[in-house]
């Protein structure tokens, strides 16, 4: 995400050419799993950094309340709340295409 910020999210999502090593620039899509340790820091520092940072989509799955949040990076630069239903589908970038079937993952 910058150079003096390191994160491990669950799951990351880069458009473009495999890095040699690290990113160095932001990842079009982050998933966080929700959980007793992480909540938190998933919920509000992570969100926070994310969406300055300019991720264009985070997704939180929270297993305990089986529930999955969807956040688009609007233009004016603040997460705005998706609603999904049974098929999730989006569009991370002009090339990537990403459909999950929520019922196939438990939620």
């Amino acid at each position: 995400i910058s150079s003096d910020t390191v994160i491990r999210p669950d799951l990351a999502v880069a458009c473009g050419p495999a890095p040699e090593r690290h990113l160095d620039s932001p990842p079009a899509l982050i998933v966080e799993v929700l959980s007793q340790s992480t909540r938190e820091r998933d919920l509000d520092y992570k969100r926070l950094l994310y969406q300055s940072q300019k991720v264009g989509w985070y997704v939180i799955a929270d297993p305990d309340a089986r529930a999955l949040t969807v956040l688009s990076l609007a233009p004016n630069g603040r997460y705005t709340e998706i609603t999904v239903d049974e098929l999730f589908e989006l569009m991370i970038c002009e090339s990537c295409h990403l459909a999950v079937d929520l019922a196939r993952i438990g939620l």
